[in-house]
């Protein structure tokens, strides 16, 4: 940085960045006044380094702390301790001034103390007997997903603190600027989050702290420049370096680089609020049928948090996630904490896949084969045909009672996956059955995928019934079953299976998961087995085998 020499009269030239600026409202400092921001912020003696470690370690302290003990009104304590502000206001003031020397030391101040303070913080962590995480944190939830407002009221903070510290006569406005802004509290969320395993909350409370200190230099060079200290400086005999436009552009790309993760911070709040806005009813509604309570419902992290006690036993997590899949949230990740048990974790419902082919020849592990099941109703090379629609394909992805009606490539903990074509005579389909499917599904023993009813007219063709068609009237309850179409069944699979339909009658296409096998079938694949035949016995074939064997033959076989 090249220095202006101090100079007067008529002939001389200001620095140029000041050229043009209004004389008013923002009258230049004195003399007197640079002295003394210069004293404060450069911390040149031994007295004021000394002072200036020892109560950032005593703020560090009392923010972990505070943390810890989820108390606002300690935290509180540690911002007003705080002297973080100091050397920021401090690489402010040398940026202003082009002082090289000024400007790294500041710099290093700033760096040495909030590796401090994260020290502190962490080494806290280690006391703490609990995880010190956003969800059962109030004080490290509102550190963690910093937002633009954030970085707006960093700015007018910021602002502030730097107005009175040019402006002598207003100074006693700096504890306030201390509460306002928020230095050292996340610099401790940092060290607790870390040394609770939780970096994605540390980088968070980071990129607050970040956006304080880049706001702060920001306005505070703006406060400086507008008050025309380097005019100041350069009257006083002070050797000024050359303020070049490129330090200004480097403060600008800083406030701008810390304007994007705030501007996904902010949407994943907007999002958060619809989140929690579709999720509350069907979380409440859950509970109470199962005689359990919410204690809350949160959003973090861009995971939905539900806190939920009751008595044993606990209800099964994956109807909460069935309940969350129905009110559409079946993008949204969650979490099931219990107040007296651990957490369970509600992963997303994958989106359904543009499948090639359909399920014939496909075992059900979903490994291509040519086998034959016995009493296969879609046998493998059946005449095909047209499926006319009711009202266009089924869609593809929906959701109903039964639970998420999507499918992926079937994963290692993915259970048998079965198909049942029932046929009913014609003008008889009653909804006999459909409570204990329910009753099935609600148990957690399968998870129903697609469920179509046909009609196989006169003429040989298959039309798809619409199941408020069937319901038409009330007396079957087939609404929780609206929208089963996971991807898997297309219009050749319906077609194959109107070829065993006689003509006239109606049936229901079926295809469910086996989750209650998953276990099972999971075990077995680790293990290296593989199913290499299956099928079910009719009930006839079973009753008429018992009824042929010998006396005492089958009492201890199962068949």
């Amino acid at each position: 940085m090249e220095a202006e020499a101090p100079s007067s009269g008529p002939g001389r030239t200001g620095p140029r960045l000041l050229q043009g600026l209004p004389s008013a409202p923002f009258a230049p400092v004195t003399g007197a006044d640079l002295d003394r921001m210069t004293g404060k912020l450069f911390l040149a003696d031994r007295a004021g380094r000394s002072a200036f470690w020892m109560l950032l370690t005593l703020a560090a302290v009392i923010a972990s702390a505070g943390v810890v003990a989820d108390s606002t009104a300690t935290v509180i304590g540690a911002m007003i301790v705080a002297p973080l502000m100091t050397p920021i206001l401090g690489t402010a003031l040398a940026l202003v001034l082009a002082d090289r020397r000024q400007l790294l030391e500041s710099v290093a101040v700033v760096v040495g103390g909030a590796v401090l303070v994260v020290v502190i913080g962490w080494l806290s962590g280690l006391l703490s007997p609990v995880p010190e995480l956003a969800a059962t944190n109030s004080q490290v939830a509102s550190r963690v997903s910093p937002e633009l407002v954030d970085l707006v009221s960093a700015l007018a903070t910021g602002a502030v603190g730097a107005f009175a510290l040019v402006r002598s006569d207003v100074s006693d406005t700096l504890p306030g600027v201390a509460i306002a802004i928020s230095l050292v509290p996340p610099l401790a969320v940092v060290g607790l989050t870390l040394e609770s395993g939780a970096p994605d909350q540390a980088a968070g409370a980071m990129l607050l702290f970040l956006t304080n200190v880049t706001a702060i230099i920001a306005t505070g060079t703006v406060v400086l420049l507008l008050y025309r200290v380097r005019a100041t400086a350069v009257a006083a005999g002070r050797r000024v370096g050359h303020l070049r436009p490129r330090t200004i552009v480097v403060v600008g790309a800083l406030l701008v680089a810390v304007t994007v993760p705030l501007g996904v911070g902010t949407y994943q709040t907007v999002r958060g609020q619809q989140v929690l806005t579709a999720a509350q009813p069907a979380v409440q509604q859950w509970a109470r049928t199962r005689s359990w309570q919410v204690v809350d419902v949160t959003w973090s992290q861009g995971v939905l948090q539900v806190l939920a006690a009751g008595t044993p036993p606990a209800p099964d997590a994956s109807s909460l996630r069935r309940a969350l899949d129905d009110a559409g949230l079946a993008d949204v990740p969650a979490r099931l904490s219990e107040v007296l048990g651990g957490s369970r974790e509600l992963p997303v419902t994958a989106p359904p896949p543009r499948r090639a082919g359909s399920l014939r020849g496909q075992e059900v592990d979903g490994r291509s084969s040519g086998r034959s099941h016995p009493g296969r109703a879609m046998p493998p090379g059946g005449r095909g045909g047209s499926v006319r629609w009711a009202n266009g394909p089924p869609p593809r992805g929906g959701t109903s009672m039964a639970g998420p009606q999507t499918m992926t490539d079937p994963g290692p903990d993915t259970g048998p996956i079965d198909y049942l074509v029932v046929e009913f005579p014609p003008g008889s389909v009653t909804g006999e059955g459909m409570p204990l499917l329910l009753d099935l599904v609600d148990r957690g023993l399968i998870r129903i995928l697609d469920l179509v009813f046909l009609r196989k007219e006169d003429d040989g063709g298959v039309t798809t019934i619409e199941i408020a068609d069937l319901d038409g009237d009330g007396s079957l309850d087939l609404a929780a079953f609206h929208g089963a179409a996971s991807g898997l069944l297309d219009g050749g699979d319906l077609a194959e299976a109107g070829t065993v339909l006689a003509p006239g009658t109606t049936a229901a296409v079926l295809v469910y998961e086996n989750v209650w096998a998953a276990p099972l079938a999971a075990a077995l694949r680790r293990g290296g087995a593989q199913l290499v035949a299956g099928g079910r016995i009719p009930v006839d074939v079973v009753s008429a085998s018992l009824g042929a064997a010998p006396a005492g033959v089958g009492a201890d076989t199962e068949g």
